[in-house]
This record gives structure tokens, sequence and C-alpha cells, in this order.
């Protein structure tokens, strides 16, 4: 049970979540209807009307309040170099999975998994701002998991439907399943964290716990 006065990590990340899920809604519109101003590229520099620049905001967002709540972290440096660390296996990860994502496989898998993985280690350096990024990052790609299934099943919208696969399950498992829910997550976590601990260190709002 949370202590009198501490913020509840479902009360901080319930409205992020729903703009978050209000940005896929639009985004699955456009795919499946083909919208003419539409940039369906995929990530953070190609589709303004997407969700992975979010961290970027809700990352320090998070902090903030976190910390205005007297939950900052024990040591700010500390925060800092944990989420570095998470930086670091987050861009090895990434390499190692993009770098063999054309043909989808053992290797490809691996680097995504090492990407999750990268995700618990800013948890090391400020707890309660690892958990509230991570339990957002569920929240926001499993919803991103399940519009991607609509797309592929209505065969509509790129760049989800490019994948050579040729049966429906793996394409989908390929695009959707394993980057979302390993690279994206790990993404979310470990960026947000950098930047909340950096505007936490630099501003220190609250009381550091």
């Amino acid at each position: 049970m949370p202590e009198k006065g501490e913020l509840r990590i479902v009360t901080l990340i319930a409205v992020p979540s729903l703009i978050t899920l209000a940005i896929t809604t639009v985004r699955l519109m456009a795919q499946l209807q083909d919208w003419p101003w539409f940039n369906p590229t995929a990530g953070v520099a190609g589709a303004v009307v997407g969700i992975g620049w979010l961290p970027l905001i809700f990352g320090p967002y998070f902090a903030w309040k976190l910390a205005a709540a007297g939950q900052g972290p024990a040591s700010t440096g500390r925060a800092v170099g944990a989420a570095l660390g998470g930086m670091v296996v987050a861009v090895l990860g990434g390499f190692v999975g993009f770098s063999n994502a054309a043909h989808p496989g053992f290797l490809s898998v691996t680097g995504f998994f090492i990407v999750l993985v990268s995700a618990l280690i800013p948890g090391m350096g400020w707890r309660t701002l690892g958990q509230a990024l991570l339990a957002y990052a569920v929240a926001a790609r499993v919803p991103v998991v399940t519009a991607m299934f609509i797309a592929l099943s209505a065969g509509s919208g790129q760049p989800w439907v490019l994948h050579h696969a040729p049966l429906f399950w793996q394409r989908f498992l390929d695009i959707a399943v394993f980057p979302q829910l390993t690279f994206w997550i790990g993404w979310t976590v470990v960026v947000g964290s950098l930047l909340g601990s950096i505007v936490v260190t630099a501003f220190r709002p609250g009381v550091q716990a």
C-alpha cells in the first residue's frame, strides 16, 4: 500500500497513457484510410503522428512529479549514471537487433531482448521513475501491437505491411510483437529516465528522498 501523500504510479501515468492511446488511435485510422497528409514512416524521426517521441516529454514530466512529491532518487548522480548505463546497453542491443532486422532470426530477437533488459537498469538509480516509465511503456505499446494487428489483417498501411514473410503470423511477430514489446519498451524507459534524471539534477524540484 502506498504511504500517505505518496504519488501512485497508476495515477501518475493515467493521463499520459490516455494521450498516448489517442495518438495511437489516430495513427491507426491514418494507416487504414491512407490519409494524404500523413507521413507513414515508422520511428521517432519519421512519424510526427506517433508515440516514439513521447518519452522525451513524459520522462521529465514523471521525474518532476515524483521528485516534487518527495520520491526523487537518493542520489541524482547515481540516477543519471544508471540511466546512462541503460543507454549503453540499449544502443548495443539496438545495433545487434537492427543490423539483422532485414533477416529476422536469433540475432535480431536477441538484440531486441538486450534492449528490453536495458529497461531494468535505470531503476537501479531511481526506482520509482524506472517503475513509472516501465508501466507507461507497457501501457503505450500493448495498444500499438493491437493496432498493428488490425492494420496487418486489413492489408493496409505502410510501413506495417512492408515485410516479405509469407505467413501473417510471422509478419506480425517480426514487425509488431518483438520490436514493440522489447525495443520500444527499452527505448521508452532508458530515454525517459535519462532526460528525467538530468532535469531533476538541474532544477531539483521538491525534497529529494
